[in-house]
């Protein structure tokens, strides 16, 4: 979302693609419920990787794909679900490199199983067996679970997968405490590369094998998640896709269209956008959704940190992230707050509007108090860091990993990056600065080698349900407009409605509309929620 090197938050290519997968809504969701850290599914925690007897590598030979193809998961208890393994190639144009492990779970359906429903909240980076784990009985109906058994995965690169990790836990604490918003720490183009090198220089050092780092790609993810499909059985992948689920989803539409069955995409990416126009469109929709959230705030004057209008907020917002950059707050534990720290928490409510009062509650502690113990929760749910200091998964680091090989960037000079970020800023005043920085993949291995000049998908992919919401902060409506022009025979199912994705979060519309079209296979004849 941020600048790796300007705040070091979220480090990658294009860190404001990044829309933090789709399960942090119901994060913010089950912690105002007073539900903890899981749904009501959860049992004892066991990984997969805990779970299963032996790594899943260990019985394929790797030498061609008909090994993996013909693999078979040998599922076990994990608390209340199942957990396994699959393997996959390293490198699919070099199968003699060896072979990878994905991590799978699925919540078997509560009555007789018609099939499988692979799921994916989004990231780059998040983690499909923690959003079933956590959020499968509130994200997904009674109806739709008595059917399907909802099947989670981390992608490669990601959680209890063969995973890439570049920073310990205190290390991205320091991350965190020493992050600085663009204004106030400006760097010189030289600084950034050299800044950018000693992280990927930590990424090589700590990910094994180190071949993975230039083999985290969207494709090869598509990949594996067709060897995953054969594994569970199906000639068909049914599946739900979330976010950058959905870029995910077209590239296998793309790659397997005679292997698609029912896929609903929610909250799209437009698979042709570059990484300008990604970054643009973002910081435009996270402005509109601030001002949404200000407003809001105004018609609770006894509670609201500001007063005045829309404006008079913004700018006591911005003051106070400055004053924060210069002398960061400091939690009873210890921990420093810099206003850069701030402004990447206060984006986890823009996903969801539930969250608005959380928000408020923790920028009055703050603004009046100097107390960041509210903004550190906010904090602590969108990285999923734990109370015991420890982080509960690498999605920021996959993130990186997934958007230096995914996307190709134009050299960074002076004039552009000044170009860029006047142009950010005269589109988005209070997000455009942060998120019009790109930096954080020189040194990488291949980057960039997985970006595509174009998309392209066979006229004879089965029909696609795309959801968009109107006022989605991290994926702009119009890239669902996109990308359902972008896919024949497909239909767009509207949520008008604020926050990040539709079905799970939105109403009963929405969820008729996705249920009867994976259920039943009928596109929707309301497609406007």
């Amino acid at each position: 979302m941020t600048s790796p090197h300007q705040t070091r938050l979220l480090p990658g290519a294009k860190p404001r693609r990044g829309v933090m997968f789709s399960a942090a809504a119901a994060a913010v969701a089950l912690t105002l419920t007073a539900c903890g850290g899981g749904g009501s599914n959860g049992g004892p925690e066991a990984s997969p990787a805990e779970s299963s007897k032996a790594p899943a590598t260990e019985a394929v030979s790797g030498k061609d794909l008909k090994s993996f193809y013909d693999q078979k998961i040998d599922w076990q208890e994990c608390g209340n679900f199942e957990c396994g393994e699959i393997a996959v190639p390293l490198n699919y144009e070099k199968l003699d490199e060896g072979a990878i492990t994905i991590s799978v779970i699925r919540a078997k359906a509560t009555e007789k199983s018609e099939g499988s429903l692979v799921v994916n909240p989004g990231g780059p980076g998040g983690s499909g067996v923690n959003m079933v784990k956590d959020a499968a009985s509130m994200l997904f109906s009674d109806e739709l679970r008595k059917s399907y058994d909802i099947v989670g995965f981390d992608p490669r690169g990601v959680g209890s997968s063969t995973a890439v990790k570049c920073f310990t836990d205190e290390e991205l604490d320091a991350r965190m405490e020493e992050s600085r918003m663009p204004r106030n720490n400006e760097q010189s183009i030289k600084e950034i590369k050299k800044a950018a090198e000693a992280d990927v220089l930590k990424c090589k050092q700590n990910t094994k094998p180190e071949g993975l780092l230039s083999q985290i790609t969207t494709p090869n993810s598509a990949r594996d998640m067709d060897i995953l499909r054969a594994a569970l059985g199906h000639k068909k992948l049914d599946y739900l896709g979330y976010s950058y689920g959905t870029e995910l989803g077209a590239q296998y539409l793309s790659l397997f269209p005679e292997n698609a069955g029912r896929m609903v995409l929610d909250g799209a990416l437009d698979p042709t956008l570059e990484m300008e126009e990604v970054g643009l469109g973002q910081a435009k929709s996270f402005e509109e959704s601030l001002d949404y959230y200000l407003e809001s705030c105004t018609e609770q004057p006894n509670t609201c940190w500001f007063k005045g209008d829309v404006a008079a907020g913004r700018k006591k917002l911005t003051e106070a992230i400055d004053k924060w950059d210069a002398k960061p707050m400091t939690t009873e534990d210890g921990r420093k707050f810099s206003g850069a720290a701030v402004f990447e928490a206060a984006l986890l409510p823009m996903y969801e509007p539930a969250a608005h009062d959380m928000l408020t509650d923790a920028l009055s502690q703050a603004i009046e108090d100097n107390d960041p113990e509210g903004i550190a929760m906010l904090w602590d749910l969108s990285t999923e860091r734990g109370e015991d200091g420890k982080y509960r998964n690498n999605t920021s680091q996959a993130f990186y990993a997934y958007n230096c090989m995914d996307y190709g960037a134009s050299a960074l000079t002076e004039e552009s990056r000044k170009k860029t970020r006047e142009k950010f800023k005269k589109e988005a005043p209070f997000y455009g600065e942060a998120l019009s920085e790109h930096d954080g993949c020189a040194g990488w291995p291949n980057a960039g080698g997985a970006a595509q000049d174009d998309f392209k998908v066979s006229k004879d992919i089965p029909p696609v349900l795309v959801v968009g919401t109107k006022h989605d902060p991290a994926t702009p409506y119009q890239w669902s407009v996109n990308l359902q022009k972008q896919l024949p025979g497909s239909t767009l199912l509207t949520f008008d409605g604020w926050g990040h994705t539709a079905y799970g979060r939105s109403n009963e519309c929405v969820t008729t509309g996705v249920e009867d079209f994976l259920l039943k296979g009928k596109m929707p004849k309301k497609t406007n929620c």
